[in-house]
C-alpha cells in the first residue's frame, strides 16, 4: 500500500508543526531524549528546510484537516494505533503502558489526546499526535499518517480517498456485524503473513491490551483467530465508561458483541465461551447479564462465568435466548436477530434473565447442613475500660456492629507492642503480640470508615514521623555537602591525616504500611525491629499477593506463616542489598473484605496450610441504615491515642551481645491455672473435629495467650496499677472469654463459606426478621422483599422456618378486615436448625431497604 507524503502546512505559513518542539528539544536533553532527535546545531535549519520542500511536493492533506478530524475520537484512535487500552483512558490513574509505573499514567483530556506520565511522560501542552509518537516512538509525520489512515483519510498515489470495500466491511458484512459496532470495539486494518485482516484489540485484567483477534472473509481466518504469542481477553467498546450499578451484557464473541451493542446494549464478548477470574474484577458493582449461545457448551460456560462473577458484581443474571437447545453451534444473539421479529424476541429473552447464584450441591457441597448459628455480639466487657469506650461510642457514631471496631483496634495494640514484649508460657513456648485481624461484609456496610477510625493513631503518629525525616534528610543534605568538600579538601592536602567521616542518612521511622508483598516488607522490617502494622481497606489484595513475583511457584503463603509467628526471615534480592535479614519479623494486620471475595480468596491450599486459620474473623448481619447523630467524643479518641501512644513508648530489652531482644513476661500463678485448664479443655474440643475447623482450632489456642499479652499492656498503658511484666488472671479471663467469641464465630462464618443456596437464602430472611425486631407476617415479607411475589410464597417460606424449628407462628387479635391474624415469631435459640432442600423462592434480602450507600458515606446506618 502506497502513502502519499503528508503537507507540513500551517496557519503559520509554511512552518513545520512540531518544529517549535523539535527546536526546543535541541536545546533541553529530556525533550531531545523523548522525541529521539539527534540535533546539530549548524545543519539542523537546513534539514528542516529540505524536510518542508520534500513535503509540500505532494499537498493532499493538511495536517489540521487530520487534528479536527480526530478531535473528540481519540479514545477510539489511540486503542487502535497504539495498543492502549481504552479502559485507562477515564482521566483517572492507571499504571503507565510505558514504564510500567503502578498509579502514575492518565489521560489529562481525551477529547484531544492529551496523555500524562509523571515519569517517562509530561509533555503537558501535548495532544494525541504527541501521544502517538510517545507510545509507539514514531515521528511526527508517521503519526499523522497513522490516524489519517485510521480515519480514512489517506490520499494514496494522488488519487482520491479510496471507498471500496475494506476487510473491516467485507468481515463486517460476512458475519451479520453492524460496522459501526464493530468499529466502536477497535477493529482496524492489519496485517497477517502478508493480507489484509480485521484485527480487534483484547483486554486483560489490567484494563490494557492483551492480546488481537485476527478475522478474514477467507481460510482460516473466517472463524477469527488470536495472533500468535498473544494472551486472550475481552472485546471492550472504546467508549465504555462503566458507572456503580449500571448493566453491562456479555456475550460469546466479538461478533454477537457487536449486534448486540448495536440494540443499544453495553455489551462485552469472550473470546472463547467463559471469562477466568482474573477478569472477574472490571466488573465490580456492576449488574450483569450473560447472554450465551443456545447450546450445551454456552450454557456451561455461562455458569462458570456466572460463578467467577458472584460476590464482584452487583447481581449476575443468565438469559436464555428464544429457541431450541442444541449440543453444539446453537443460535446466537446474530440468529435471532435475523428473525423477523427477532428484535422483540431478544428483548424479551434479556428481560426474563433469570438471577444466577451458587449451588453447593452442583461445586462439590456438602448437601443441606441447616441454618447457620446465630450471631452473638462481642464480649465488650473483656476489654479495658478506655477501649471498650472507645469502640462502643465509634461504633455507634459509625453504626456499625462493635466488632468491625473491636477487631482492627485489637491489631493496632498489638502492632504497637510489636516485638517488646512476650508471654513465655513455658521455656519452650512464647507467644508475640502478633494478632490478623478480618471484617468480613457486603459493599456499604461501613467497614472502611471503622477501619479508619481504628487506624487513625498510627497514621497519625506516621505522620508525625515523616515531619521529622523530612527535617532530617534537610539537615542531612547539608551535613552531606559540607563532607564533600571536606573530603576533597583531605584528599588535595598533602598534611595526611584522617579523613573527615561520612554522615549517616537518616532513616524514616515507619509504624504502618498497606504494601503487602515480601519483597517490599523485608527491608522495612529490617529498619524497624519492633515491627509494623499493614492496614487494608480491602484484604483481597493480600490474599493475592502471594507469589506475585513467583509466578505462583514461589513460597510467600509459607513466608507469611513464619511472619505470623514472629520468626526470622531473610530474602535474596537481585537489587540493592543481596541479602536482607531480620530476626524477628513481626507484622500485625487489620482489614475488609467481601463475602463473595472471600469464598475465592480461602483456596483449599490456604485453608490446608493453616493461613486461613490465623486470621481472626467477624461477620456481623447487614442492619437497616439509618441517620445518627452520635459522634466520638474529642476526649475518649484522645484517650484511645493516648493509650496507642504509651504502648508505643515500650522498649526492647539488651541481651548479653548488645542486641536487641523481646522482653519475656510471665503469668501469674492463678493465671497459669486458668490458661492450662483453657488449654485443656480447649484440646478436647478440637479432637472431635476434622479439616477446616481443626486448623483453626489449633490456632485459636495460641490466640489466648497472644490476648492475655495485648490486654495486660494495654490495661498497663491505661493507667491501670498492674504490675506491668507480669500477666494476671484477669487479663487471661478476658482473653479466654474473647477466644469463645472467636471460635463461635469462625465456626458461624465457615458454615456461611459453605452453605448452600437454599440455606442461604433462608439466613438471610432469618437476619431480615431479627432486624424487624423478630417477628413478621407474610405480608410484611411479600412487600418487603423484591422477589416473593404473593404473601402465599412468603407464607410458605416462613412455615418452612417453622418446621426447622427456628420459630413459630403465633394467633393475633382479629382487626379490621384484611388485616393478618398471624405473627411469624423467631426462637430465642435456633442453633444449627435443619431446613429442607427445596426450590425455593430467591429473596433478595440484602437491598429490600433502599440503594447501598458507599462505606464512605459513614454518617448513616
Amino acid at each position: 500500500m502506497t502513502y502519499a507524503i503528508y503537507s507540513a502546512g500551517s496557519n503559520r505559513g509554511n512552518s513545520l508543526p512540531g518544529l517549535d518542539r523539535w527546536s526546543r528539544a535541541k536545546e533541553n536533553p529530556v525533550e531531545r531524549q523523548l522525541h529521539g532527535a539527534t540535533f546539530f546545531s549548524s545543519i539542523f535549519a537546513v534539514k528542516m528546510e529540505v524536510y518542508r520542500i520534500m513535503q509540500s511536493i505532494n499537498h493532499h492533506v493538511n495536517v489540521e484537516s487530520v487534528r479536527n478530524a480526530a478531535h473528540g475520537k481519540w479514545r477510539e484512535i489511540l486503542p487502535a494505533i497504539c495498543n492502549v487500552g481504552s479502559l485507562v483512558l477515564d482521566e483517572k490513574h492507571h499504571p503507565c503502558p510505558r514504564c510500567g509505573g503502578k498509579d502514575r499514567f492518565r489521560a489529562i483530556d481525551v477529547e484531544v489526546g492529551a496523555l500524562f506520565c509523571n515519569k517517562c511522560y509530561n509533555e503537558k501542552n501535548g495532544d494525541g499526535f504527541a501521544a502517538v509518537m510517545w507510545l509507539t516512538g514514531c515521528t511526527f509525520p508517521n503519526a499523522v499518517d497513522a490516524v489519517a489512515d485510521h480515519l480514512g483519510l489517506i490520499r494514496r498515489n494522488g488519487q482520491n480517498p479510496h471507498r471500496t470495500v475494506n476487510v473491516v466491511e467485507a468481515v463486517a458484512r460476512l458475519k451479520r456485524m453492524p460496522i459501526d459496532a464493530l468499529r466502536r470495539y477497535g477493529a482496524r486494518i492489519a496485517k497477517r503473513n502478508g493480507n489484509d485482516v480485521c484485527r480487534v484489540p483484547m483486554y486483560g485484567a489490567d484494563r490494557n491490551v492483551c492480546g488481537n483477534f485476527d478475522m478474514a472473509t477467507t481460510g482460516d481466518l473466517r472463524k477469527g483467530m488470536i495472533v500468535r504469542g498473544e494472551k486472550s481477553g475481552l472485546f471492550v467498546p472504546n467508549d465504555w465508561k462503566p458507572n456503580q450499578d449500571d448493566t453491562v451484557y456479555i456475550t460469546e464473541g466479538v461478533k454477537d458483541a457487536a449486534a448486540l451493542l448495536d440494540q443499544g446494549y453495553a455489551t462485552i464478548g469472550i473470546c472463547g465461551r467463559q471469562i477466568n477470574a482474573n477478569l472477574a474484577g472490571l466488573f465490580a458493582d456492576l449488574n450483569v447479564v450473560i447472554v450465551p449461545d443456545l447450546d450445551k457448551d454456552g450454557q456451561s460456560g455461562a455458569e462458570t462465568t456466572a460463578s467467577y462473577l458472584f460476590g464482584v458484581a452487583a447481581s449476575v443474571c443468565i438469559a436464555r435466548l428464544s429457541g431450541k437447545m442444541k449440543k453444539k453451534g446453537g443460535d446466537g444473539v446474530r440468529e435471532i436477530l435475523a428473525r423477523p421479529d427477532g428484535e422483540k424476541l431478544l428483548k424479551e429473552s434479556l428481560q426474563q434473565a433469570r438471577l444466577w447464584e451458587p449451588n453447593s450441591e452442583k461445586k462439590g457441597g456438602h448437601g443441606s447442613r441447616g441454618i447457620t448459628e446465630r450471631y452473638e455480639q462481642f464480649p465488650v466487657d473483656t476489654l479495658p475500660k478506655t477501649i471498650r469506650e472507645f469502640v462502643t461510642a465509634a461504633a455507634k457514631a459509625i453504626g456499625c456492629d462493635v466488632s468491625y471496631l473491636v477487631l482492627p483496634v485489637l491489631s493496632v495494640l498489638a502492632a504497637a507492642i510489636g516485638n517488646t514484649h512476650r508471654l513465655q508460657l513455658k521455656r519452650s513456648w512464647n507467644e508475640p503480640a502478633i494478632i490478623w485481624t478480618a471484617i468480613i461484609g457486603e459493599s456499604g456496610t461501613m467497614k472502611s470508615p471503622a477501619l479508619d477510625l481504628a487506624v487513625s493513631p498510627v497514621k497519625h503518629r506516621q505522620s508525625r514521623a515523616l515531619l521529622r525525616y523530612r527535617d532530617d534528610m534537610q539537615e542531612y543534605e547539608v551535613r552531606q555537602a559540607v563532607y564533600d568538600r571536606d573530603l576533597n579538601h583531605w584528599r588535595r592536602s598533602k598534611k595526611g591525616g584522617d579523613p573527615p567521616q561520612k554522615p549517616e542518612e537518616p532513616i524514616a521511622e515507619r509504624f504502618w504500611c498497606d504494601d503487602q508483598t515480601v519483597e517490599a516488607l523485608a527491608p522495612l522490617l529490617q529498619n524497624q525491629p519492633r515491627g509494623l502494622l499493614m492496614a487494608k481497606d480491602e484484604l483481597a489484595g493480600w490474599w493475592n499477593s502471594f507469589d506475585q513475583y513467583r509466578s505462583g511457584k514461589g513460597g510467600d503463603s509459607a513466608r507469611w506463616i513464619e511472619m505470623f509467628g514472629g520468626r526470622a526471615m531473610q530474602t535474596d534480592r537481585k537489587t540493592g542489598p543481596k541479602l536482607i535479614y531480620v530476626p524477628r519479623a513481626a507484622i500485625s494486620i487489620a482489614g475488609g473484605i467481601q463475602p463473595g471475595i472471600l469464598r475465592r480468596c480461602l483456596t483449599q491450599t490456604h485453608r490446608e496450610s493453616g493461613l486461613a486459620a490465623r486470621v481472626l474473623m467477624a461477620y456481623p448481619p447487614r442492619r437497616p441504615k439509618r441517620w445518627t447523630d452520635n459522634d466520638v467524643p474529642v476526649h475518649v479518641a484522645d484517650a484511645y491515642g493516648s493509650v496507642v501512644d504509651r504502648l508505643y513508648s515500650l522498649s526492647m530489652a539488651t541481651d548479653a551481645d548488645g542486641e536487641d531482644v523481646p522482653t519475656q513476661i510471665l503469668m501469674a500463678a492463678e493465671a497459669q491455672r486458668e490458661m492450662i485448664d483453657f488449654v485443656n479443655r480447649h484440646g478436647e474440643e478440637q479432637l472431635a473435629m476434622y479439616g477446616d475447623l481443626s486448623s483453626a482450632w489449633s490456632k485459636l489456642e495460641g490466640y489466648a495467650p497472644r490476648l492475655a499479652l495485648v490486654i495486660h499492656l494495654t490495661r498497663w498503658a491505661s493507667g491501670e496499677a498492674i504490675d506491668r511484666n507480669t500477666v494476671d488472671v484477669q487479663s487471661v479471663q478476658s482473653a479466654i472469654t474473647m477466644v469463645r467469641w472467636f471460635s463461635q464465630e469462625t465456626r458461624r462464618i465457615y458454615s456461611m463459606l459453605d452453605e448452600s443456596e437454599t440455606e442461604g437464602e433462608y439466613r438471610r430472611l432469618v437476619e431480615w426478621i431479627e432486624n424487624k425486631g423478630g417477628s413478621v407476617t407474610a405480608r410484611e415479607v411479600q412487600q418487603g422483599h423484591r422477589r416473593y411475589r404473593t404473601a402465599e410464597e412468603a407464607d410458605t417460606a416462613l412455615c418452612e422456618l417453622q418446621e426447622a424449628g427456628i420459630g413459630h407462628w403465633e394467633p393475633t387479635p382479629r382487626g379490621q378486615r384484611g388485616q393478618p391474624t398471624r405473627r411469624f415469631v423467631l426462637s430465642t435459640v435456633y442453633g444449627n436448625a435443619k431446613i429442607p432442600e427445596k426450590d425455593i423462592v430467591n429473596v433478595d434480602v440484602d437491598g429490600v431497604d433502599g440503594e447501598e450507600n458507599s462505606d464512605e458515606s459513614w454518617g448513616y446506618v
